[in-house]
């Protein structure tokens, strides 16, 4: 997980989990965080982010 400041800079990156399956709290403001996903395989490696755009509600 990236937290970012309000121009989209990187603050923080967190490790979440290595599994295939994740169970992720979201941030009470999660407009600031994006997701990254890095896939390695062999000596390929795959990488993609995207914004928690799903709102936390209680």
């Amino acid at each position: 997980m990236v937290k970012c400041d309000s121009h989209g800079n990187y603050l923080t990156i967190n490790e979440v989990g290595d599994d295939p399956d994740l169970l992720l709290d979201i941030p009470e403001y999660y407009e600031t965080y994006r997701l990254r996903l890095t896939v390695i395989k062999g000596d390929m490696v795959n990488s993609t982010m995207t914004t928690l755009n799903t709102p936390y509600y209680n």
